[in-house]
């Protein structure tokens, strides 16, 4: 797809913002840094967004989105439901694991802006997607017979469910120090146990 000149420059703004922000923090980085950052004046920058946080929230849609499309890539690749599964836990946790190389302080940051920032409805919408995306490999591999046709009538539950698991698995992966190597062996663990249980 051939981007305008109005897209590239935005594009060219989030991706020196999202840079910025992850080294430095929302509240040191100003726009004055961003607009150096792409050689542009900070006119430029005001053109395209009304505020700093305006672009903050605009970094964090893009990386949702990002992260959407590699999972649907890399799930596009295997017709099992299982497989399905396990590749969007993996990619979703490697691609949030990178987190990990922030400071703690712009982490603990950015977390509060994003807890009380506009982006609330960016992270809503990213939870509803988030969920729709488990409850399809559900109902697909429900399907396919790889899962037991009684989670026919809740599927919404289960659903909620493994978003809950994954996300307290990637907040204690960041707090017991878990090392990538190891991430995606954990997480076919926390699968194989979701799909058969304690027996």
């Amino acid at each position: 797809m051939v981007l305008t000149k109005d897209e590239i420059i935005k594009l060219e703004i989030l991706n020196s913002a999202q840079e910025l922000f992850h080294k430095y923090g929302l509240k040191k980085t100003t726009m004055e840094d961003i607009a150096k950052h792409i050689s542009k004046g900070k006119s430029t920058l005001y053109y395209y967004f009304s505020s700093k946080e305006d672009i903050f929230d605009a970094v964090i849609q893009k990386e949702t989105d990002e992260l959407f499309t590699d999972t649907k890539s890399a799930m596009e690749a295997t017709d099992s439901a299982i497989d399905k599964l396990k590749i969007y836990c993996v990619t979703k946790v490697k691609k949030l694991h990178s987190l990990s190389n922030l400071t703690n302080r712009v982490k603990l940051e950015m977390l509060e802006i994003v807890k009380n920032s506009t982006c609330k409805g960016v992270m809503r919408d990213f939870e509803k997607r988030e969920k729709e995306v488990i409850v399809s490999i559900l109902n697909y591999g429900i399907s396919t017979g790889e899962f037991n046709e009684k989670i026919k009538n809740s599927v919404d539950v289960v659903a909620l469910m493994i978003f809950s698991i994954l996300r307290g698995f990637l907040f204690d992966t960041h707090s017991y120090h878990i090392k990538m190597n190891k991430v995606e062996e954990c997480i076919y663990e926390v699968i194989d146990f979701l799909l058969n249980g304690i027996k």
